[in-house]
């Protein structure tokens, strides 16, 4: 199936890359070597909230370790989320595109490199969040039933994990979102690389082929016929 470079109405209201590592530095000093590379571009800084809790309980507990700590954001809209194990870069609220969002990406993925402060990359992930004023359950290739029950009018909520390659796919489908006060659907597909622990300096091509999973998967989910009401532009 042929993929279309771009669909409007723009449906993506958030994309977000994900790095996770292990540091030479001691974990209180990554946000701040990072940031004195970035702060020209990123002036607005925010602390989380998690923070706010002892070291001791951040590290201990394996769903805290990953989580970022702090909150930049760029002139341009977008954000980078520090923590002593973690980077993350999201796109502008009006997405930029891939290529203008891959450049953001991989030159803070440089500057890391140049720092010399990453042993190595744990995870990559690339998660796209589509928004659709629809009940989108009507227009994919997907489908919930029962045979007792009429699903057809109620709230569905899907979720799925698979294995696709080297990567593995974690997929959320709902008809019951709601988004700047609108009702509608929500497609999120979080595409993570699995296997071993990866260089930065080879980064760029992984996260490349991260995209192109995550675009094949979500287009091939949609109906053809929905496809074609979205206005598609192609190579």
């Amino acid at each position: 199936m042929k993929l279309p470079i771009r669909i409007s109405p723009q449906p993506i209201i958030d994309a977000i890359t994900e790095f996770r590592f292990d540091t030479i530095l001691h974990p209180s000093a990554v946000f701040g070597v990072i940031y004195n590379s970035l702060k020209n571009d990123y002036p607005a800084v925010s602390e989380l909230p998690i923070t706010q809790l002892p070291e001791v309980l951040r590290d201990k507990d394996e769903s805290l370790r990953y989580k970022p700590h702090y909150l930049i954001t760029s002139v341009k809209g977008f954000k980078v989320q520090i923590g002593p194990k973690v980077v993350t870069v999201s796109s502008p609220i009006e997405y930029v595109g891939w290529i203008v969002f891959e450049n953001e990406v991989l030159r803070i993925i440089n500057i890391m490199s140049e720092l010399k402060i990453v042993k190595s990359v744990k995870k990559i992930g690339i998660r796209y969040i589509d928004f659709f004023e629809a009940d989108i359950f009507e227009k994919i290739n997907l489908s919930i039933e029962h045979s007792a029950l009429d699903l057809e009018s109620q709230s569905k909520n899907f979720q799925a994990v698979f294995a696709d390659d080297n990567c593995k796919h974690i997929i959320q489908i709902s008809n019951s979102a709601n988004y700047n006060s609108m009702n509608g659907s929500v497609i999120d597909i979080d595409t993570i690389l699995q296997g071993d622990e990866v260089r930065l300096e080879v980064v760029k091509d992984l996260l490349n082929n991260l995209h192109k999973k995550n675009k094949k998967l979500f287009f091939n989910l949609l109906k053809k016929e929905f496809i074609d009401t979205l206005n598609p532009e192609y190579e």
